[in-house]
């Protein structure tokens, strides 16, 4: 008996140990001859497939950088958090342009009382189009409303008297979107509102950049200024808030802003056209903040008018790029790789860099809008 014991005792420590190294080993193998690719258009392709086929089965986005013991992690559901995924998913399924998958029911979104539901209502309202007025997308942006009050909106009920810049790429864009089809003003107001409050409380007054958030009250920065993707976030709002809005005062408000916004994270851009992590501490490129960013030039190239051409070849230009640099940190499955891994608090920041649906999501879009943009 005590020798059976022992022999399971043995077989549970090398499951737990083989669960722990066999990601590492996969990780190195997965990495061989990566970014080499013949064309832009068979890199494309590839990344068009990595993208159905992680939306079709979402990887598991680990919220903590231990790589130990992650297989009791797993069975005991502390992994990957359910929202987390949920929103990743949500980018994933806008890229391509897909239904939602019926298991995505209202009741399951609306557990999630952060601004993060804001990135699967932008998907299901540019597949949908026009909401029902008794919809579940119209309970949601009443909420938004009812939340906001006179103010602004915070990430999650929990830290209300704090304002993060993902929440700007989260929930603006769809607000516009969302007012542009309703004819209500007051979505578009509130969207307006958020972001103004962010560039007027948020940005470093030298260097241009956004701040991961701040306080409500007093505008106390939280986290670093210039972290990669929070700087894709900023310029990403900016830039699909445009894109959504339909009244002409606030597509030129929105457009001043995007140019500005633009011209600043061009300084940090690397010689070899990505952004990294940290702008102000790095210069290694970041395949997140790399493909956000560039897809925020790209969307940007489309809205400008025809007498800004100039900065609409720039925009172009740096967007190529950015996607130049992605493909060279695309693996041969087509996926993206090198992107930070989720932040774990605000100024806690990862320091995992692997394959992140984010990244996959608008690395394909980039690839998309600019297969369409006439060279």
């Amino acid at each position: 008996m005590a020798v059976f014991a022992s022999l399971l005792l043995n077989a549970a420590l090398a499951a737990l140990l083989l669960a722990d190294a066999a990601p590492v080993f996969l990780h190195w193998i997965r990495r061989i001859h990566i970014g080499r690719w013949s064309s832009a258009e068979a890199w494309q392709e590839k990344v068009f497939r990595q993208t159905l086929l992680q939306w079709k089965r979402l990887p598991a986005i680990p919220i903590s950088d231990q790589n130990h013991l992650t297989l009791l992690k797993r069975l005991c559901g502390q992994y990957s958090s359910p929202a987390l995924q949920f929103w990743h998913g949500a980018a994933l399924q806008a890229s391509l342009g897909l239904p939602p998958r019926q298991k995505e029911c209202p009741e399951k979104i609306a557990a999630f009382s952060s601004v993060s539901a804001g990135v699967y209502a932008n998907a299901r309202l540019l597949f949908d189009g026009p909401p029902d007025e008794n919809g579940w997308l119209s309970v949601f942006a009443q909420s938004l409303l009812n939340r906001a009050g006179a103010g602004t909106l915070p990430y999650a009920e929990n830290i209300c008297d704090l304002r993060l810049v993902d929440s700007l790429w989260m929930v603006c864009p769809f607000l516009f979107r969302y007012a542009a089809h309703s004819g209500d003003a007051r979505y578009a107001a509130l969207s307006k509102r958020q972001l103004a409050e962010y560039l007027a409380r948020g940005i470093h007054p030298e260097t241009g950049l956004p701040v991961h958030s701040f306080a409500e009250a007093n505008a106390a920065p939280l986290g670093v200024y210039g972290w990669g993707r929070g700087c894709g976030f900023l310029l990403l709002a900016l830039s699909e808030s445009l894109e959504a809005a339909g009244d002409p005062a606030d597509r030129a408000w929105l457009r001043e802003r995007a140019i500005e916004a633009a011209q600043t994270m061009l300084r940090y851009q690397t010689e070899g056209g990505g952004w990294s992590h940290l702008f102000l501490a790095s210069n290694r490129p970041e395949s997140s903040a790399t493909a956000l960013l560039g897809t925020a030039l790209a969307i940007l190239v489309q809205e400008l008018p025809e007498e800004q051409h100039e900065s609409a070849a720039l925009f172009l230009q740096r967007a190529k790029a950015a996607r130049d640099c992605l493909m060279r940190m695309t693996r041969r499955s087509g996926a993206v790789d090198f992107a930070q891994g989720d932040t774990h608090g605000i100024g806690q920041y990862s320091t995992r860099f692997e394959p992140l649906p984010l990244a996959q999501a608008y690395t394909h879009r980039l690839a998309q809008i600019l297969g369409k943009i006439a060279i």
